[in-house]
């Protein structure tokens, strides 16, 4: 999945929570929910150095899931480590975007297994196994031409009913709400 449908289905998470829980406050939950679904992915900045500026949307691309950033202990941690904070300087008021923020990530990690079969690495640092708890198959409508584990995935991938369904569609569903 793209950073623009990770962006599109959290915020329409964040939408949705807010409207579950009227006292929250829409701005920080849905801003929170949205740069955490989109925040994993920063390690494609990594990945970008790693390949010397080479072209990261080879065929390798689902190899970035296998840093840390992509893992819930990671991710967990983070939150814990960060709530740790925000209490030791009495900061009480950022707990809740923080794990917000989680949950954005929780969130992009789950969708990460559904169409891709690399998958996630869910029991890291116990092991080091790739999981995809929840692959769906794509069934040939939906992706004709194969979109994972190939040189120029991306422009099938771009060209799919996939793509439009469950990241276009989504994202323009958000600028609506």
């Amino acid at each position: 999945m793209t950073p623009l449908g990770h962006m599109g289905i959290a915020y329409l998470a964040g939408i949705g929570i807010t409207k579950a829980f009227p006292a929250l406050d829409v701005v920080s939950v849905v801003t929170t929910i949205t740069l955490g679904g989109v925040a994993p992915d920063l390690d494609l900045l990594y990945r970008y150095i790693q390949t010397g500026g080479g072209n990261i949307l080879d065929k390798t691309i689902g190899k970035h899931r296998y840093l840390p950033s992509h893992t819930p202990f990671f991710l967990l941690s983070l939150g814990a480590f960060l709530t740790f904070i925000s209490l030791l300087f009495s900061k009480l008021s950022f707990a809740l975007p923080i794990w917000f923020f989680v949950l954005g990530t929780m969130l992009h990690l789950f969708l990460d297994t559904l169409f891709f079969p690399e998958g996630v690495n869910f029991l890291y640092p116990f092991s080091k196994k790739m999981t995809t708890f929840l692959t769906i198959k794509t069934h040939p409508f939906w992706a004709p031409r194969k979109i994972s584990q190939i040189d120029g995935w991306w422009k099938n991938y771009l060209r799919s009913p996939i793509f439009l369904v469950f990241e276009i569609f989504p994202t323009l569903l958000a600028f609506m709400v």
